[in-house]
């Protein structure tokens, strides 16, 4: 697996996030938070973002299986 984007947000937070989203790690940090601290951070956390990045992964192969629906479906769908 290849090592995943890191996106840092800062903003007028007291505490540290992290979310994951599209195979992208987003780390919310607060303005004046050291990056270092940020990274050790990550890195700390680095099992749980495997596990879970792994879980999205099993989770859009296991949807890629099956065709989208399409424009008359969806509207069948609406109806009832």
């Amino acid at each position: 697996m290849s090592e995943p984007r890191i996106t840092i947000i800062r903003s007028d937070r007291k505490t540290l996030a992290i979310q994951l989203k599209n195979g992208e790690i987003i780390a919310r940090a607060p303005l004046r938070m050291k990056e270092k601290e940020i990274y050790g951070f990550i890195d700390s956390k680095r099992s749980w973002i495997e596990k879970h990045l792994s879980s999205m992964q099993e989770k859009k192969k296991q949807a890629d299986k099956y065709p989208p629906f399409t424009k008359a479906e969806i509207n069948e769908l609406a109806e009832k």
